[in-house]
């Protein structure tokens, strides 16, 4: 890196023509700096103005445009950082962020014991173990600025530190860092009080991107002959606006002129830190800990949420409807409540009728009798009926003929020998349990009615039976129900989105707070963010994956045939492809609520494909050539494999199902990966 010997040995940051945009509008316009080591630098200028992205630059959080910026500190523990807003786990005790910074800078325990101690006593912060939401802005301010100082960095970046504290407290803050500044600490310090920065040994006077003046306050006072800064910086503002130069310097004191003509640097200085470290790891993973010890409230919600998911779940979902009400019409000359239908049909006077209604009520069905079938129908008109059943005057006598005559049964004897039968189909799935009952009914009378006889005249019942004869089956049993087809593709479901809401919770409300901008600063990866929450989320997630398994399988009785371990390893790998589908979610969204959005809109989409809602054979021809390759399709196969038909880890159908899971968490890896390569603002608070 080009740095010049004059200016390198004097000075401790060195900025030239530093330009830095967001879209269109500028923010840094060709900015030159000079902070000299072991001294206090006060970076003075309105909101706005550019000093909190040029403290950014500096700590390495945003990048010039153009331009440079050189250091003397070779790593990130030479600087400390203490960001414009509070920027802390709030959640956490003082001591805990104490330990967690001090982990992050790789400070032994006693050494942690040793600097907080001091800071506490100096900065007369309250109790260590006072949770931070319990202190006051003030008090959380001073933590703050405790946090930059506890790794005794040899830079010091401090954007607004006094801001709402007491005047004491400000002095004997301003008296320390004078004392550190003398024992070689570099500082550069933003303040909104102009006059509070006559302490500093050099200021910059900054507007609109540029600096106006930079220089010590005594030079800046005698040089425009002002008895305040603040009257200097006024003057400034007004030469600058009145020369129309927002983007130009103003005319700079003859002994800044130096500075302008020392040749631009060409390189930035570059930290090189490892993207693993075990102790910024282990910070990350107690601070993981800390929080859920702490917010017990969403500890229990995780825990219990797929409790109450399992339980309403199996409560609501694939029960076959019951006490559905249907109306009947029945011209036989008797009523069914004063004659005996019990009998041979072929030699005995019985009533089918009756017989077949008797059948129904056993079933799903309230039976309502009308008198005719245009008072039935207008019934179901008005959603009362779901169905309307209609016997002709001679039914029953039509059913014995047809079974007597066999070929030879006239027309109009096959007529009233039927049952007439209206439906309401507008649910698919009720009109076909009423009208799968209504024919077994039938069947099951017909054989009723027939069974007496084969001991009298030697007629078989089956005469009448349905001509297929169905087998006990394979896998799972005659009479499935939807719930036990549904089981499987809810617990996928479940095990992916419940990482995705806790990951884009926790990193979202960290990153809207500021906290991960500042821990970035500290040292801390992405990496080191992700696996540690990882590490913890897959603690986590097994509780969460057994839970369901218990309450799916065991308490409620679904079948599963396969190997527990099979499945466990098959939620596990599929709720770990949520947790990095959630930090995607996290980083992409500017906020919570953009995170939930995205998270809603995926979640109904992979219910649709995945054949959870309906099979995923039943999807149109073009979807069914690509609904393969979603992240849960072949895993929800997987599992209902395992659970329903027993089949192992080598059966094809399985290990896709892993091969899939295992290619989505890889691409949801590359995916968080690209995107924070290619955004470097991506941790910013928006």
């Amino acid at each position: 890196m080009t740095v010049f010997k004059d200016e390198a040995d004097i000075s401790g940051i060195v900025i030239r023509n530093a330009f830095k945009s967001y879209g269109s509008h500028a923010v840094l316009k060709g900015l030159n700096l000079t902070v000299q080591k072991s001294t206090i630098y006060g970076l003075l200028g309105p909101s706005g103005c550019g000093k909190t992205t040029l403290l950014s630059c500096i700590v390495k959080r945003l990048s010039l445009d153009h331009g440079s910026i050189s250091l003397t500190a070779k790593s990130v523990s030479d600087i400390g950082y203490m960001p414009q807003d509070v920027c802390l786990h709030t959640e956490l005790s003082i001591k805990e962020i104490f330990y967690y910074y001090g982990y992050i800078y790789g400070l032994t325990d006693k050494q942690i014991k040793f600097k907080m101690a001091e800071l506490l006593s100096f900065l007369e912060l309250p109790n260590q173990n006072r949770i931070c939401t319990e202190l006051s802005g003030g008090q959380q301010r001073r933590v703050s600025f405790a946090v930059s100082l506890l790794h005794d960095p040899k830079i010091l970046i401090l954007d607004e530190p006094t801001v709402g504290l007491d005047p004491v407290l400000s002095y004997t803050i301003w008296q320390r860092l004078l004392e550190m500044s003398r024992m070689g600490k570099t500082i550069v310090i933003t303040t909104h009080y102009i006059e509070e920065a006559k302490q500093a040994d050099a200021v910059g006077l900054m507007r609109n991107g540029a600096l106006l003046a930079e220089d010590s306050p005594s030079y800046l006072l005698q040089y425009y002959n002002s008895s305040s800064l603040e009257d200097v910086f006024l003057y400034l503002c007004e030469q600058d606006q009145n020369n129309n130069a927002g983007n130009k310097t103003a005319e700079l004191p003859s002994s800044c002129d130096k500075l302008r003509s020392l040749p631009n640097i060409e390189q930035t200085t570059s930290f090189t830190t490892s993207r693993f470290s075990s102790h910024r790891f282990k910070a990350q993973v107690i601070k993981n800990l800390y929080q859920i010890r702490r917010n017990v409230e969403i500890t229990l919600f995780m825990l219990f949420l797929p409790i109450v998911i399992c339980v309403f779940f199996n409560l609501a979902i694939g029960h076959d409807p019951t006490n559905l009400t249907v109306a009947y019409v029945n011209e036989e000359s008797y009523s069914c409540y004063n004659v005996t239908y019990k009998g041979c049909a072929l030699t005995e006077r019985i009533y089918a009728s009756c017989q077949v209604l008797d059948e129904m009520r056993e079933k799903t069905f309230n039976l309502v009798q009308f008198n005719s079938t245009e008072d039935a129908q207008l019934a179901m008109f008005h959603n009362h009926v779901w169905g309307v059943i209609y016997f002709a005057p001679n039914y029953t006598q039509s059913v014995v003929n047809r079974i007597n005559m066999g070929q030879h049964t006239k027309a109009g004897t096959l007529d009233s020998g039927a049952i007439s039968f209206w439906i309401d189909k507008s649910d698919k799935y009720i009109s076909s349990i009423v009208s799968r009952d209504v024919v077994t009914s039938l069947l099951d009378t017909i054989s009723k009615i027939l069974a007496p006889c084969s001991s009298k005249i030697k007629v078989s019942s089956k005469i009448m039976d349905n001509p297929i004869k169905f087998n006990q089956a394979i896998y799972g049993n005659n009479e499935p129900t939807f719930q036990h087809f549904a089981t499987p593709a809810a617990i996928i479901i479940c095990i992916f989105y419940l990482p995705v809401i806790f990951t884009g919770a926790i990193i979202n409300s960290e990153k809207e707070g500021g906290v991960i901008e500042r821990v970035m600063a500290a040292g801390m990866s992405f990496f080191e963010v992700a696996i540690a929450h990882s590490a913890v989320q897959s603690v986590l997630m097994i509780f969460q994956a057994i839970e369901m398994m218990i309450l799916m399988y065991i308490v409620y009785d679904n079948p599963y045939k396969g190997n527990i371990l099979t499945g466990l390893a098959l939620l596990v790998l599929v709720g770990c492809g949520g947790s990095v589908f959630g930090f995607i979610l996290a980083v992409l969204s500017k906020n919570l609520a953009g995170a939930c959005f995205f998270g809603i809109g995926s979640n109904f989409l992979l219910m649709c494909v995945c054949g959870f809602i309906w099979p995923a054979e039943g999807a149109h021809y073009l979807l069914r050539l690509i609904n393969s390759y979603f992240p849960l399709t072949l895993a929800t196969t997987a599992m209902r494999s395992i659970s329903n038909r027993g089949w192992g880890v080598t059966h094809p159908v399985i290990y896709m199902g892993f091969v899939s899971a295992g290619l989505w968490l890889a691409v949801f890896i590359s995916l968080a990966y690209l995107v924070l390569r290619i955004r470097d603002d991506i941790w910013r608070s928006k």
